[in-house]
């Protein structure tokens, strides 16, 4: 063997100090590295020894074996005289040969079932999971093809066949695995195949239940697969697709057969519930199992959602548009110019919700339609609502849709976004014929707003990748520099240009506002051609994205409203008579200064013994703004910062309107900090809440290098009785 040392030549006598002297003869013969044909030599010698003897003692036995036949077959031949008869070790030569061949032949059966069994056991489970890959083409959600179209009764069948398939071989191999042959009743008490085997027989028998719940809502997943199908806003319809929309009966069958799945639920929950994860999913890959991992997780929750789908059901007709009109105005907001709801209303979307189904969207700047409405007869005396004339500076930035969420609560504030958009005649969506030409527009009623934050298109872009914009941008926009691109194209003089260069329709965008329209277009068709792994993983994040207050909603229809402020995201304004606190700031600069100031708030309340409550409130700003090389040159000053209505040198200058919303009555001890006298205002333009108001100026240098700012500190106290 290799680990054997060659052999020397045969030494006389050798004294002290032999093992060293046969190492380095060892050395001398073999070397550090020995050649091809010395080291072959060497490992035929090393081996020469053991298979010798290994030969010898076979041609031994053979010899016997053989001398034993050569009594007993004559013997045999002869009639088995007794005269004749072999010698006993003759016998028991031969008994030994044949208990040797009869355990060569059982080992070799066993063998034969193992793998027999090996490959039936991997056929079933790879038959079920092949039915289960085929399900979400016969539903048409990964088939191109079945776009528009929903399902005919043979694609149903198909399905369902499928769904019974894998139901089939799941119940076979949990039950080959619960009642093992001999054969694999040994390989579950091997080291090495017994966690599998478990794992196996664990993961089928959660498989059964997972396969009997997809039956319970087979019918749901039909009608929901051809909303899918059918919608403009995830697949590529062209026109207007008539069948395939939701029905109250489809909601009702939902409730029915979520009951129904229930019990099935139940049993995998607690299948799972003593079981760790390792052993679960020893018989998966580390892929197989980060694909089935978080469904299981959502297992437990599931019983907590059927209040939810319950109360939906009755919210459903206006949310979705079943049986009733249904459509919504979709913003999105620019936090770094803030606004009462979150950030300037920059661009604007109507979707139709027709049975479920979405129509498909396209952002419009939102000044394409303030503008004429604002330079109309009707439009000219547009004011916005009476409890903000104070402080909003109309002459400056005039009341239009861009500037309708002034209001914190959201509700409040997606009113008045409806209102403003029927009076400028924006309710309208956009139909298609079959090859995406336009052909009209149809009025809509809108029943809701949904507001988004720059977040949830970071959110999308993470799992899609970057994004290219062609000529003549040329320019990629990833999660991390999204806004600060849209910034540059529409504020800059280089990106203004590259629009104005760009071909598009000015009935949607301005030159200043086309690379936000493209990026639109871009994102939904990624969105189109996500995988469904993506898609559900997206939709998810938009549901924890719902309290984080990065989506909001707000609905004109009573049920739909309750539904929304009975799970606590109506986004709505504390109006109860308990103290509480709201501080919301409001950029009336026009610029993008917000993105730049940072806040540090600290409220210090001190109770008395009536049940009062003295807060003192202290801000501490901070403003972090990019270094400007020229600020005495308007077209290289970055427009974000550049304010075209101060005074000739070009000072930078922010100004914002801070509401502190308390409880009822306050009234003021102190104030500092603020501009115009302190505190403007202490009525409140929200009911049910006190309400302090002030005016908060920032200005800055532009020609000292770095420019210089002024940030002062604020603070207020007041008495809440």
């Amino acid at each position: 063997m290799l680990s054997e040392s060659p052999l020397l030549p045969p030494q006389e006598d050798v004294a002290a100090g032999a093992t060293e002297v046969r190492e380095d003869a060892q050395r001398t013969r073999w070397g550090s590295r020995p050649e091809n044909q010395v080291f072959t030599s060497f490992v035929q010698h090393g081996k020469a020894p053991v298979m010798q003897r290994l030969s010898e003692q076979a041609k031994a036995y053979r010899t016997l074996v053989q001398g034993s036949l050569n009594e007993v077959v004559p013997w045999i031949r002869a009639g088995m005289p007794h005269t004749q008869r072999p010698t006993r070790r003759a016998f028991n030569i031969l008994l030994s040969f044949m208990l040797l061949i009869a355990l060569a032949i059982s080992c070799v059966g066993t063998g034969v079932g193992a793998a027999a069994d090996y490959f039936s056991l991997k056929g079933l489970a790879g038959n079920a999971v092949a039915a289960l890959d085929r399900l979400p083409k016969d539903l048409g959600i990964d088939n191109p093809r079945f776009a528009g179209r929903v399902l005919s009764a043979g694609q149903r069948a198909q399905a369902q066949n499928d769904v019974t398939i894998a139901l089939r071989d799941f119940q076979e191999l949990n039950s080959r695995l619960g009642h093992p042959d001999p054969v694999l009743a040994a390989a579950m008490h091997l080291p090495k195949t017994a966690p599998l085997l478990r794992s196996a027989y664990l993961l089928s028998g959660v498989a059964i239940d997972a396969m009997q719940v997809v039956q319970q809502l087979f019918p749901s997943l039909v009608a929901f697969a051809n909303v899918y199908n059918t919608s403009q806003l995830f697949s590529h319809v062209r026109g207007d697709v008539k069948p395939g929309g939701l029905t109250m009966q489809d909601m009702t069958n939902l409730q029915a057969n979520l009951e129904s799945a229930m019990p099935f639920v139940q049993d995998l929950t607690l299948r799972l519930q003593n079981v760790p994860a390792d052993d679960l999913f020893a018989a998966l890959s580390a892929s197989q199992r980060a694909k089935i991992e978080p469904f299981l997780k959502l297992l437990p929750q599931i019983p907590a959602v059927l209040p939810v789908i319950e109360q939906f059901i009755t919210a459903a007709p206006a949310i979705l548009g079943i049986g009733q009109p249904a459509a919504y105005l979709i913003v999105t907001m620019d936090p770094a110019e803030i606004r009462g709801t979150g950030g300037f209303q920059g661009n604007y979307a109507v979707m139709e919700m027709r049975g479920g189904r979405a129509t498909s969207l396209s952002l419009q700047d939102v000044y394409l339609l303030d503008r004429p409405y604002q330079n109309s007869p009707a439009g000219m005396n547009n004011m916005p609502p009476q409890q903000y004339l104070s402080w909003w500076p109309h002459n400056y930035l005039p009341w239009g849709l861009r500037d309708a969420n002034l209001s914190p609560d959201f509700p409040t504030s997606a009113g008045y976004d409806i209102q403003q958009l029927t009076a400028e005649k924006g309710n309208v969506v956009l139909i298609t014929d079959a090859n995406g030409k336009y052909q009209h527009a149809d009025h809509v009623t809108v029943t809701g707003v949904i507001a988004i934050e720059p977040a949830i298109i970071s959110q999308l872009l993470q799992l899609t990748g970057p994004v290219t914009i062609g000529a003549p941008y040329n320019d990629v926009v990833t999660a991390d520099n999204l806004q600060d691109k849209i910034h540059y194209y529409q504020l800059t003089t280089d990106g203004r240009n590259r629009g104005k260069e760009a071909a598009g329709d000015d009935k949607v965008s301005s030159a200043n506002k086309r690379f936000t329209a493209l990026l639109g277009k871009a994102l939904l068709q990624r969105l189109r051609q996500m995988s469904r792994d993506k898609l559900f993983t997206y939709l998810g994040t938009l549901l924890r994205d719902l309290h984080n207050k990065d989506i909001q909603i707000a609905f004109t229809d009573p049920r739909a409203e309750n539904f929304l402020r009975y799970y606590q995201i109506s986004d709505e304004i504390y109006h109860g008579s308990a103290d509480g606190l709201l501080v919301t700031d409001t950029n009336i600069s026009g610029n993008k200064g917000s993105q730049f100031l940072q806040e540090q708030i600290t409220d210090q309340v001190q109770l008395d013994q009536y049940g009062g409550a003295t807060h003192t409130l202290t801000i501490n700003y901070q403003w972090v703004p990019p270094a400007i090389q020229d600020g005495t040159n308007a077209q290289e000053v970055y427009s974000v910062l550049y304010d075209a209505e101060s005074d000739a040198n070009y000072g930078l200058f922010y100004r914002q309107y801070v509401r502190i919303y308390t409880g009822l009555n306050p009234r003021v001890v102190s104030a500092s900090g603020w501009q115009f006298g302190g505190i403007d205002s202490t009525t409140s333009d929200f009911p049910g809440r006190g309400m302090l108001g002030a005016f908060y100026i920032l200005q800055g240098n532009a020609q000292t290098q770095p420019v210089s700012w002024t940030v002062p500190n604020v603070t207020v106290t007041w008495y809440v009785p």
